[in-house]
């Protein structure tokens, strides 16, 4: 599909619900152990480990929320050019 990005267009594991971000939820999945919803019991992550654990599957975890793309890349291997257009949700 796009010659200039084979890394991207792999096999792919896909999980879909229909919740849609809130800021909070943002701050949150930045912040490895450090939940900020330890009281809210029907919410996924709340033990701090959560979104993290899909480093156990891939070095480039995403998402789709609202109107927002993320891409994670802690170690800057895939997205080094993104690094200086980088902009908060």
């Amino acid at each position: 599909l796009f010659p200039n990005a084979p890394e991207f267009q792999g096999p792919a594991l896909i999980a879909y619900n229909d919740a849609v971000f809130t800021d909070s939820d943002f701050q949150s999945i930045t912040r490895i152990g450090d939940s900020n919803k330890p009281k809210t019991r029907n919410k996924v992550g709340r033990f701090g480990v959560g979104f993290n654990s899909v480093y156990h599957l891939t070095d480039l975890p995403s998402f789709v929320s609202g109107e927002h793309i993320v891409w994670f890349d802690p170690h800057m291997k895939y997205l080094r050019s993104a690094k200086d257009s980088m902009a908060e949700p």
